[in-house]
């Protein structure tokens, strides 16, 4: 109780489980690194960083994060399609991360008009207010998607995955995770790791991409042919 009570320790304890350490056996100079970039870039989007180390995550610093988004990054993100005020679906306190995810990405479609249409590479690129490269771009293989919004980079997108259908699903997560987590955050992250937040972004992307209602209509009709 007593180091929940005191911010600076609880942020620390914080990190260490989510790294999937005890108390005080994490490495010290990672712990500190996440502990200054967190007052950087904002204590939620390090505590994503922290939790996808443990699967094979590089422990990025804010300046290495940087300089990625300079040199491999697009501009974007700056006027996304957001959602009408008051209209952003809200999780219960029980609610699944994909419930949440889902309904976004339909309220989305339904504002936009998309109905059951595919969204192009452009109509996509445009939500995220990104250019296509960023889609079609040929990748030096960064260790994350992510989008980092801070005076000294600019608002920058880098995708990881090579392959087009691979970018195209991650540009859509992190085009989810603006809009369920509006405020101050700087760092927008898409990782391997299965928090709440990159699960309801999963659920955005997938949702947004290929509704589930028309897939299932499209699966009932393959197995009656």
């Amino acid at each position: 109780m007593a180091e929940r009570a005191n911010p600076g320790v609880a942020l620390r304890r914080r990190l260490e489980a989510l790294l999937g350490a005890d108390p005080d056996e994490a490495t010290p100079e990672t712990i500190e690194q996440l502990v200054r970039d967190a007052d950087v870039l904002g204590k939620n989007s390090i505590s994503e960083l922290a939790a996808d180390i443990p699967s094979g995550g590089v422990v990025w610093g804010a300046d290495a994060l940087r300089e990625v988004a300079r040199s491999r990054g697009f501009d974007g993100f700056q006027d996304i399609s957001g959602l009408a005020p008051g209209t952003l679906p809200q999780a219960g306190a029980n609610s699944p991360a994909w419930l949440l995810g889902a309904r976004v990405a339909k309220t989305l479609r339904a504002q936009l008009g998309l109905g059951a249409t595919p969204i192009s590479n452009k109509k996509l690129a445009d939500l995220a207010s990104v250019s296509e490269r960023a889609l079609l771009a040929d990748v030096r293989d960064p260790d994350l998607s992510f989008v980092l919004d801070d005076e000294q980079s600019g608002c920058r997108l880098v995708l990881r995955p090579k392959r087009l259908p691979g970018r195209r699903f991650d540009l859509a997560r992190l085009l989810g995770d603006r809009l369920m987590n509006p405020g101050s955050e700087k760092l927008f992250l898409a990782t391997r790791s299965r928090t709440f937040r990159q699960k309801a972004q999963r659920s955005f992307a997938a949702e947004l991409l290929a509704p589930f209602e028309e897939v299932s209509v499209l699966l009932k009709g393959m197995a009656l042919t």
